[in-house]
């Protein structure tokens, strides 16, 4: 009888008490990695089971997420447990891999993701339950052990009792001998289902997909450096995968890559595809949407994308600070940005523009010059972070090194969860003036952002976005040119919007320090 796997994505502490969240609040985002082995071991016929512990904790309307975990592998009865580590997902991966070893162990648990890759010694001692961790890509590692070989001698797969004879496997660059992603091996009701969340600014319902893995870049903040080398899937495949993706019951295709436009050739037969064959708007209602960084874009390009039915873009801004950019190895200025943003309007997509504060040698005026950037873009969503050094990342290697982030004393899920708190703080400033700044970033971000409803979309689901409108800010948008639309304003009548408007019309009168103090105290009472 062929082996079997179960596949495990914990949840993050964002992740928790989502029975007071609305159904079109939650974050729909597939795990594509874990997809992406189990549809390669499913091919080759083996019996995959994937389980989101995000969805789990939806469905049951419970934090108690473990015990449905076990119960599934009970039934199930897998040879093999994988658990994928991100940092931000660190505590939640040790509880579970605890539970497990406890009720099977006999089964073996091998980690895998970006944290135990960059960390494999580390996260054998701070999770003595795991058995192996696979460093690198795992399609091939995972194969290996589901056919049975000798697991302390697979290349690619560090065991723990014989750390010292692992060998790291050879990156195989044509991923297109990987299939699509099957989303038949998950319940994709629950990330079809409707979402104003996955990504910030627009409602839609969509599934995710990526055309290519890594980075041809090193930032020196992102972690993808442990990702390398760069490889992509030729636009042949893409373009086949987007038409299975659209058998399902969607309205947008959100490519998770790093960047879009790594090579622009490649980009271009793309979306030339997409046109000849008439798969997204205006020859269909679906569109997609895509990263790219600021020193790809030409106007050309983005008439070309939009042509093809892409919507909106993603640039990583970061910072309003030339030097800032320059140290933070961005390859892009000011001048840049500004001029993509620009030509982002002019073609007519929606922009999403990411920015981050708090870098090490970070000053006051350097701070303000992004926030200044943020004040003056034209766009409804602005996402702004803390700079966290995420393990991969040059400025991880460049602190674990110095001295200045001690290994032992890390709290992994804070430093990779960019939605609480940090406990970390990087630039030379008292911690007092940098959460001033920190506020002020998070009201300028806040008081423009609102959820963008194609006018298709309306129709398509009205029931769906009046309740939306009657909780958060809602506008109709046109469907040829987002631009150019009226954005006319969506309002339904509830307690919320009315607390809503108050709020926006309050914004302006009150100091960005009593505001902060009024936002603790409301949160204590919710």
């Amino acid at each position: 009888m062929k082996s079997k796997a179960v596949f495990i994505l914990p949840p993050s502490n964002y992740d928790f008490d989502k029975s007071k969240t609305p159904s079109w609040d939650i974050v729909r985002i597939p795990p594509i990695g874990l997809m992406t082995i189990s549809s390669y071991l499913h091919s080759k016929g083996y019996n995959i089971k994937i389980i989101d512990c995000r969805e789990l904790i939806f469905k049951y309307k419970t934090n108690d997420y473990a015990q449905f975990v076990l119960n599934i592998v009970d039934e199930f009865k897998p040879d093999m447990i994988g658990i994928d580590i991100f940092t931000a997902l660190f505590d939640e991966a040790k509880n579970i891999s605890r539970e497990l070893k406890k009720r099977f162990p006999n089964i073996i648990i091998i980690a895998g993701g970006v944290h135990s890759s960059v960390e494999p010694i580390l996260t054998f001692q701070e999770i003595p339950d795991i058995d192996a961790i696979c460093v690198g890509p795992g399609e091939e590692v995972c194969l290996d052990i589901l056919e049975r070989k000798d697991i302390r001698s697979i290349q690619g797969l560090m065991h723990r009792d014989c750390v010292e004879k692992f060998e790291k496997r050879t990156v195989i660059l044509d991923i297109d001998k990987y299939p699509f992603p099957n989303y038949d091996l998950v319940n994709s009701k629950f990330y079809t289902d409707f979402t104003i969340n996955t990504i910030n600014g627009w409602g839609y319902k969509g599934l995710g997909a990526i055309t290519s893995r890594s980075c041809p870049y090193s930032c020196k903040f992102c972690a993808s450096d442990w990702s390398k080398p760069f490889r992509y899937h030729s636009p042949e495949y893409i373009i086949e995968m987007v038409k299975y993706l659209l058998t399902y019951d969607i309205d947008v295709i959100t490519f998770w890559d790093d960047t879009i436009a790594a090579i622009k050739e490649r980009l271009y037969k793309i979306c030339e595809g997409f046109i000849r064959e008439k798969i997204f708007y205006p020859y269909s209602s679906k569109r997609w949407f895509a990263p790219i960084r600021a020193s790809q874009i030409d106007l050309d390009t983005l008439k070309l994308m939009k042509k093809a039915g892409c919507c909106g873009v993603n640039i990583g801004i970061e910072s309003g600070s030339d030097r800032m950019l320059q140290l933070m190895n961005k390859k892009t200025t000011v001048e840049m940005n500004k001029g993509a943003c620009a030509h982002v309007r002019e073609a007519g997509l929606s922009l999403v523009a990411a920015f981050i504060i708090g870098f090490p040698g970070e000053t006051e005026t350097e701070m303000r010059e992004t926030l200044a950037f943020m004040q003056n873009i034209n766009c409804n969503v602005e996402g702004i972070s803390i700079f966290r050094p995420l393990p991969g990342s040059p400025f991880y290697r460049e602190f674990i090194n110095n001295g200045t982030l001690p290994k032992k004393d890390i709290d992994w899920s804070n430093l990779g969860n960019f939605s609480i708190a940090s406990k970390y703080l990087f630039c030379d400033m008292p911690k007092q003036k940098f959460e001033k700044i920190w506020n002020e970033a998070l009201e300028i971000a806040y008081s423009k952002r609102w959820t963008a409803i194609h006018e298709d979309i309306l129709l398509k689901y009205p029931n769906e976005i009046k309740t939306i409108a009657s909780r958060t800010r809602v506008k109709i948008v046109k469907l040829d040119h987002y631009e150019e639309s009226a954005h006319v304003s969506y309002f339904t009548p509830s307690p919320h919007s009315l607390y809503n408007i108050l709020r926006f019309a309050l914004r302006n009168f009150i100091p960005i320090k009593l505001r902060a103090r009024l936002r603790i105290l409301i949160a204590k009472f919710k």
